[in-house]
């Protein structure tokens, strides 16, 4: 996870998602699931704050929407029991997501054209959702891993 308080294994197919979690505190626990394989389900999960933060396609949703649910409600939660944190507009497509202490960066496409998202997690004072638009579509983002 971003925090690196748990290591996430995602075992995935093209048409199947299984989110696994271990605790660094307590590796003798053992992985914990996230919720059962589902045909057709898929998501990727960070954690801050003691919620896994979700991107997935949940209620067929095409391009992805933002959800949550909390880690102490683990394991197997359904997926019907995520709340909904955002869910963009029809030509935004999500692909990807990294948690911070005080926001979330989500890489995507608008138009077909990327996007950074940032999420303030709904606790600043504007719109919790700030769309970076990039000079023209040949840019790519990326993640850079930097040492604690």
């Amino acid at each position: 996870s971003s925090c690196s308080r748990y290591l996430i294994v995602t075992c995935m197919s093209a048409e199947t998602t299984e989110v696994h979690l271990l605790d660094h505190a307590h590796p003798d626990a053992g992985l914990r699931r996230v919720t059962p394989r589902s045909f057709g389900h898929c998501y990727y999960a960070d954690h801050r704050e003691g919620f896994l933060y979700m991107l997935t396609n949940k209620d067929g949703v095409k391009n992805s929407k933002l959800c949550r649910v909390p880690v102490a409600a683990l394991p197997d939660v359904p997926p019907d029991a995520w709340e909904e944190v955002w869910l963009p507009g029809e030509n935004v497509k999500l692909e990807s997501h990294h948690c911070f202490r005080r926001f979330m960066a989500v890489e995507g496409r608008e138009g077909g054209e990327p996007r950074i998202y940032v999420h303030d997690y709904g606790e600043g004072a504007g719109p919790p959702v700030h769309a970076i638009a990039f000079p023209d579509s040949a840019t790519h983002s990326g993640r850079v891993l930097t040492p604690r």
